[in-house]
């Protein structure tokens, strides 16, 4: 890890350094699936479209809709961290994960109300102030439909 910038690397350095801690960091973007908090009104885009269609509610959305985001299913996560203390490569070291196939947020509410079998409502909230986030590649194994859909039966179920 070359010249940590940010406080919790300088300390994750100092650390290792001073106690011999080790550390694998992962950074997961835009995870979705069974089990999620879907009640969340502040995080995961998925989880609070189902909730608020669930409950009879438009989708909102921040701004036009056109940013783009890739959404990643739990089902692909949590391999990689369970695997990591396995990967003596991984030690010490920070991960980004997540999905490299990008969709709108205007694209996701209507995969989201189709998978829902209901009609895609969408009010547009002015933009949030703040700067964007990057997408994080991996190489999904279950398509972004298919793990879609359990976390829609999921929720379903769940409510």
């Amino acid at each position: 890890m070359a010249s940590p910038s940010i406080p919790w690397k300088l300390e994750l350095k100092a650390s290792h350094e001073m106690f011999g801690l080790n550390y694998v960091i992962f950074r997961p973007h835009n995870v979705y699936g069974e089990r999620q908090n879907i009640g969340d009104r502040y995080r995961n885009v998925v989880g609070i479209f189902m909730n608020q269609l669930l409950q009879g509610q438009s989708m909102t959305v921040f701004g036009d809709g056109e940013q783009k985001r890739a959404f990643t299913s739990i089902t692909d996560v949590a391999p990689v961290i369970a695997r990591c203390v396995t990967v003596p490569g991984a030690t010490n070291q920070v991960f980004n994960i997540g999905a490299n196939e990008p969709f709108s947020v205007n694209q996701l509410a209507r995969i989201i109300a189709r998978a829902m079998g209901v009609e895609c409502r969408v009010k547009h909230l002015d933009p949030r102030k703040g700067g964007s986030r990057g997408l994080f590649p991996t190489t999904p194994r279950r398509t972004t439909s298919s793990a879609r859909q359990k976390s829609v039966h999921w929720s379903r179920a769940s409510s």
